[in-house]
């Protein structure tokens, strides 16, 4: 739209202004210009969009623990950090019209640094007399870097930059080295890197470390450890080593051992060693655990526990007073008829030398029902049938007259209720019950009926 003045004397030059229609949301602006490293707290700075055509006003956001002090809704902004803005933010802005507002356009802000990335470089090896070099990503808002170096070495150039060299020196055995981000507001909280001379310990010895009754060869071996250069075995008194492979070796071991310990030191090029122990003895390791019912009945029969098998050696079970063992002493699996007392199975395994440490496991006692006197057995067969009684978890239960029974789980659950009558010919059929056994309890006539119901797995 363009306009002229117009006077006798002539016309004068136009005047112009572009006129957009709004048509759809305006585009976010491409760019946000302003500080956005060391914007200390307490300060404040001037941010600017880049314009967008189809846009009738901006709409800007400020970070956290900051205020917009003028400007909204138009292009540049003024904004105030107060004095507890954080070591960082966002500043945003969208585009506005009358169809609605642009995606934001966001630029972080940063005051004092965030920490430091991981630290690069030798960990370990590092041996006496070397310069090693160390470094971290740059950080955003960082304006230099605080190094900190270890006892018994020196930062020999980089200080202040992203990157360093570390003399190390003679005396040097192990320490840590940090560095801190550093800006005009402040400084980062640092981020530290363990260095040492020794390699890495040797991870856990493996080849047989119980058992050792009899004596014989063994092998033994750990995994092999970065940057070391030899390994330095050490046998207990008694033992040979028969065969030697650096991280590997054959040992012989008297039929006289008793007990000792098996060394293993890695050893480094600059003289560092680290050193990994396994105890070793001739009696069984103690079992790995016991497997059976945590809660039995008073009086059950038939409980079994088991064990993991282990070559070479028997089991010794121990059952609480009352309890007795009828099948598997010596064995991974133990049947026992339990008593009217909670207490502890006990195992341990034994070999030719003797016996290991016991392994436990407490066993409580149910509130379980109890099977009927025989007598009232008796006197009640005339007046309920259960059919097929063992059964495979499906039966049926018959009766001579009018009854209402409840059939019930070992430990008083209730599973069903049944009421026998002409209408269902006296007669209920019961399917899907678990390995167990069941009571069948209720009234008869006159009678109080109560029968036992064993279900196998057979």
């Amino acid at each position: 739209m363009s306009v002229r003045a117009v006077g006798p004397c002539g016309t004068s030059t136009a005047f112009t202004r572009s006129v957009v229609a709004f048509t759809a949301v305006p585009a976010a602006p491409t760019s946000i210009t302003g500080p956005t490293t060391n914007v200390c707290a307490g300060s404040t700075q001037t941010y600017t969009c880049t314009a967008v055509a189809a846009a009738a006003s901006y709409t800007w956001t400020a970070p956290t623990n900051a205020t917009i002090v003028s400007g909204q809704g138009t292009q540049t902004v003024t904004i105030s950090f107060a004095a507890n803005f954080g070591a960082n933010g966002s500043v945003s802005v969208r585009s506005v019209n009358c169809f609605g507002q642009s995606t934001a356009r966001t630029v972080t802000i940063y005051n004092i640094p965030g920490t430091p990335s991981a630290i690069s470089g030798t960990s370990i090896n590092v041996c006496p007399g070397t310069v090693l070099t160390y470094a971290i990503a740059a950080v955003p808002g960082a304006t230099s870097y605080l190094w900190t170096a270890p006892a018994n070495t020196t930062i020999s150039s980089g200080q202040g930059s992203n990157s360093i060299s570390l003399t190390i020196g003679a005396s040097f055995t192990s320490g840590q080295i940090t560095v801190r981000a550093v800006s005009s507001c402040g400084q980062s909280a640092q981020r530290t890197f363990s260095l040492s001379k020794n390699p890495p310990a040797p991870a856990a010895i493996s080849g047989q470390t119980t058992n050792l009754c009899g004596g014989g060869q063994f092998s033994y071996s750990v995994a092999a450890v970065n940057g070391a250069v030899s390994y330095t075995w050490t046998v207990p008194a008694g033992c040979t080593i028969v065969t030697n492979s650096g991280n590997s070796i054959v040992m012989n071991v008297p039929v006289t051992f008793s007990t000792g310990t098996l060394s293993v030191t890695a050893v480094n090029s600059c003289g560092g060693t680290s050193t990994r122990n396994a105890s070793l003895t001739r009696l069984p390791a103690t079992p790995a655990s016991i497997t059976g019912a945590a809660t039995v009945c008073p009086s059950q029969v038939g409980v079994t526990f088991t064990t993991p098998t282990v070559t070479g050696v028997t089991q010794l079970w121990t059952v609480p007073t009352g309890a007795t063992i009828t099948a598997g002493q010596s064995t991974t699996s133990m049947t026992c008829n339990w008593g009217t007392a909670a207490g502890n199975v006990t195992l341990r395994s034994v070999n030719a030398c003797g016996q290991s440490a016991a392994i436990t496991k407490a066993v409580t006692l149910l509130a379980c029902m109890q099977e009927a006197p025989a007598d009232l057995v008796e006197a009640r067969i005339a007046d309920i049938n259960i059919y097929p009684n063992p059964n495979q978890g499906s039966f049926t239960i018959h009766s001579t007259k009018t009854g209402y029974y409840r059939l019930m789980n070992s430990t008083g659950q209730l599973i069903y209720e049944v009421q026998l009558n002409d209408l269902n010919n006296f007669t209920f059929e019961v399917r899907g019950l678990s390995t167990g056994f069941y009571f069948l309890q209720g009234v008869s006539g006159s009678d109080y009926v109560q029968q036992k119901v064993v279900v196998t797995n057979q």
